[in-house]
């Protein structure tokens, strides 16, 4: 009923438009503006005003119904459940968080899990190069996936790349391609959840974000106490735990 409602809207809007620039038509042909050109530029000037209208319009209903799926979030899981893709759910956002996946599309989602044991130990990347990635929630799949694209003239396995890890990683609820490398932040919200369940059956307890931190170097976080470091990316001592939202 929702979305019918929208769709009326949206031809009611179109319609009104229709019906100004016929009426623009009929005024003009009255005042006897027979300039072809003149016509016809004002005729283009108006259609354009007519687009932006609709595109502003368009936003505000994309606006709205956000707004709407953020009031009506009612939270199904809590830190800890099982989450959607056979995961341990670490964080929890009411408000919603956006991810971006690398390739252009973005979704709203409230939830973060991690795979339930720790996937091993990987160098963050095959060679030396700075792929730029970025820390903020939201932002691991991006990273997962620019990583991927930076080195993917290398032969990347599981060993020599921590994201390439991650991005095979699958379970019976979720398919390969759904998890990643987490950013820092991600990962720093795993820490404060579930440090201790993470550190249960890891193979160090520092473990890799996708972030990195120039050409050598990438981010690490110590889940004995919390440090945020730096490591060489060639390390294939740190471990990897991998991260999916939903």
């Amino acid at each position: 009923l929702f979305q019918c409602s929208e769709k009326i809207k949206s031809l009611k809007s179109h319609y009104f438009l229709l019906q100004i620039f016929i009426y623009t038509i009929i005024v003009l042909d009255k005042i006897m503006l027979k300039d072809f050109y003149k016509m016809k530029k004002i005729i283009s000037i108006f259609m354009l005003f007519c687009l932006s209208v609709s595109l502003f319009s368009q936003q505000v209903l994309n606006s709205k119904k956000e707004i709407s799926e953020k009031l009506n979030f009612v939270p199904q899981y809590k830190v800890g459940d099982e989450g959607e893709g056979g995961g341990i759910v670490f964080y929890v956002s009411e408000e919603g968080f956006v991810v971006y996946d690398g390739m252009g599309g973005e979704k709203l989602c409230h939830y973060l899990e991690m795979s339930k044991s720790t996937l091993g130990a990987s160098s963050w990347s095959p060679a030396t190069g700075y792929a730029n990635t970025f820390a903020g929630i939201g932002y691991g799949k991006f990273n997962t996936k620019k990583i991927l694209d930076y080195y993917k003239e290398f032969n990347l396995t599981e060993e020599n790349c921590a994201a390439y890890r991650c991005s095979v990683y699958s379970t019976e609820k979720a398919a390969a391609g759904e998890w990643f490398l987490p950013s820092k932040d991600e990962l720093n919200e795993m820490y404060k959840t579930m440090s201790g369940t993470v550190v249960l059956d890891a193979n160090d307890n520092q473990f890799w974000s996708s972030l990195d931190y120039d050409n050598l170097f990438a981010h690490f976080q110590n889940f004995s106490d919390g440090d945020l470091c730096g490591g060489d990316k060639a390390w294939r001592g740190y471990s990897v735990r991998a991260v999916r939202a939903f």
